[in-house]
């Protein structure tokens, strides 16, 4: 089966990692990569943001004048686009499996794109984010407002006037040729609320490669990683940790009521400065790209705190717990349907740093503390219900039903 894959990137970010993992994992498959932006030579990738000859000669001849940078943004738009489309046409897939792509990215698309593409296969789109639902932001800024429930700020986003309503009527015309697939019932019950019955829903959560991310005894990982066998390890892991929504401001707030002395992983980039409380040591680990860099992390650390105020899944949390180590965070979006308190973690009610300096404090320490038995369960229900060959077999059903209506 040839499947056009349509991403941002190819390995970067988590929505990036979530799709490759699943397309590269399917010998049926015979996929090829459509991405904005290229992380280097893969034989199976190709770019279509190239700027062209038009874009070329306008920013050498009137770079910096008033009014250019809006005309190049206009016509990046516009040739992202069209080569976008005579990139897929000509290569002929059987399937298209759309991921994240949006008009603030270097892809610079539109909502209307999952229209296009329909003409030439059927498509489905992979929800990582809110942006299929809006058409101008990942997570509208009201999805990370503690004081706001999802229904509240869904409203609020309809009144803002700033959805994109024309392409949110061409996908409802797409019928069968477009299905979207939603990780999280969170946000597969959003799109049901924003598009009504069409496109169709199907919920897939995301997989995690087992034989990848497996349990290390601590104090292994921790000499692997150099870093000191004795104390408490507190984990914090995203693309980027300074994203207002990644909530780190509430994790600081949490660890200076924690008061106890803890060693604070920090994997991803960070480009602000945090002031951490005086028991907290700070050890940056920068981005780990190398996912058996990852595991280490996720195994030296005795729980991984994912303070996110809005988040469509959490594939950190299914990679801490195939590691064994419980998870805290708040009860949003999808992190709420993975951590199960008591059982793979903790939660707490969404900005409630107390709830979560609590949450910690119960996984450091009792009869919750990952060496007695809670990491057992962690591995024990990341096996039975997201390992990655599961995802797999379940896009695979999709296709295969996807062709058979076209």
């Amino acid at each position: 089966m040839k499947v056009a894959v349509i991403s941002d990137s190819r390995r970067s970010g988590g929505a990036a990692t979530a799709a490759s993992r699943v397309l590269d994992g399917v010998p049926a498959f015979q996929a090829r990569w459509f991405v904005s932006r290229s992380s280097g030579a893969e034989g199976d990738t190709v770019s279509f943001t190239d700027p062209g000859r038009l874009r070329r000669l306008i920013d050498l001849c009137f770079a910096g004048l008033p009014g250019t940078a809006a005309l190049d943004r206009g016509l990046a738009a516009y040739c992202n686009r069209e080569n976008l489309l005579r990139l897929i046409e000509a290569w002929k897939p059987d399937v298209i499996s759309l991921h994240s792509v949006n008009q603030w990215s270097g892809a610079k698309l539109s909502l209307s794109i999952a229209a296009d593409l329909c003409r030439i296969a059927p498509v489905a789109w992979t929800l990582h984010d809110l942006w299929p639902l809006t058409g101008y932001a990942d997570y509208p800024e009201e999805f990370s407002d503690p004081a706001l429930t999802d229904e509240e700020a869904l409203d609020r986003v309809r009144r803002s006037g700033l959805l994109d309503e024309a392409g949110q009527k061409r996908l409802q015309a797409c019928g069968g040729r477009l299905i979207f697939i939603a990780p999280s019932r969170w946000i597969g019950a959003l799109a049901q609320q924003v598009y009504g019955a069409q496109p169709e829903v199907v919920h897939i959560p995301h997989g995690v490669d087992l034989n990848v991310f497996s349990p290390l005894p601590a104090g292994s990982a921790r000499e692997f990683l150099a870093l000191p066998k004795e104390g408490s390890y507190v984990l914090a892991a995203a693309s980027h940790l300074h994203a207002k929504r990644k909530g780190m401001k509430y994790l600081v707030e949490a660890l200076g009521l924690l008061r106890r002395p803890v060693m604070l992983l920090l994997a991803g980039n960070c480009r602000e400065r945090i002031e951490w409380p005086p028991m907290v040591t700070p050890i940056e680990l920068g981005v780990l790209s190398d996912e058996r860099l990852l595991r280490l992390a996720y195994c030296a650390a005795d729980l991984v705190a994912v303070p996110s105020l809005a988040e469509m899944f959490g594939l950190v949390v299914i990679e801490a717990m195939a590691c064994g180590t419980p998870v805290v965070g708040f009860q949003t979006g999808g992190i709420a349907e993975i951590v199960r308190p008591g059982e793979t973690g903790a939660l707490a009610g969404r900005g409630n740093a107390a709830g979560l300096a609590e949450a910690m404090g119960s996984m450091l320490s009792g009869s919750f503390k990952k060496d007695r038995g809670i990491g057992a369960q962690c591995r024990e229900i990341a096996s039975r219900e997201y390992d990655l060959c599961a995802q797999a077999k379940a896009y695979t059903t999709v296709y295969d039903r996807m062709l058979e209506a076209s």
